[in-house]
């Protein structure tokens, strides 16, 4: 290397570890914790509260008064596994017979709205839809990947499984599943088709909504 390289390469790293220095003696904030996450539960009269991953707290609707918290980073309950490594990704469901349904990308846990206390979890590989809670005796409805081409799937509200309904290949199951109050009919979509599933699991009807507003019914 010539003389010039030489000092060209030395200067710079003169450079670099006075930068390095000076990043090391500046008093850099920690980053700010992101702002709690607020879901109105009016089925069990809470406001919960999701700080992000490391604990919920449930405050009473009626009083404000805090009814309970749970810190994820010391609450040796299994259900609050997933508090630990990631947030709920889908907003929580409540059972008027006392109970929320919280969803991961990996699991479905399922606590007591009285304590916060873990009821039971399931780990399942999940689809990108938000399962949802079923009326009258109370159940959970989630899309997961258990046949070849995704199924839905019913847990009763000790976390039984019910029924399985295998989807047809109309691609991954997304964004809220819904269930009809008059029929109970569970309604679900995919980027291309929509389908309704039955309360006792068999499937009713897929529609392809991909062309629909096309002027082709």
């Amino acid at each position: 290397m010539h003389d010039s390289g030489r000092s060209a390469t030395a200067k710079w790293s003169r450079i670099l570890l006075a930068l390095l220095a000076a990043a090391a003696a500046c008093d850099v904030p920690a980053p700010a914790e992101p702002e709690p996450v607020v879901h109105l539960l009016p089925e069990v009269g809470l406001l919960l509260i999701n700080r992000h991953g490391s604990g919920l707290a449930a405050l009473d609707i009626t009083t404000g008064r805090p009814r309970w918290s749970v810190n994820a980073d010391s609450d040796p309950d299994p259900a609050y596994g997933h508090y630990r490594m990631n947030a709920p990704r889908c907003p929580p469901h409540a059972s008027e017979h006392g109970w929320i349904l919280i969803s991961y990308s990996q699991s479905i846990s399922v606590i007591s709205a009285d304590d916060g206390h873990g009821l039971w979890e399931r780990r399942l590989w999940t689809h990108e839809a938000c399962a949802v809670v079923t009326p009258g005796a109370g159940g959970v409805v989630v899309a997961t990947e258990t046949t070849a081409h995704g199924a839905l799937e019913k847990f009763d509200s000790e976390g039984g499984r019910v029924w399985t309904c295998p989807l047809p290949d109309v691609g991954r199951v997304v964004g809220t599943l819904s269930v009809d109050p008059s029929s109970g009919d569970i309604l679900g979509r995919t980027f291309s088709h929509a389908f309704a599933v039955s309360p006792t699991g068999e499937l009713n009807w897929v529609r392809e909504i991909a062309t629909l507003g096309r002027g082709v019914l």
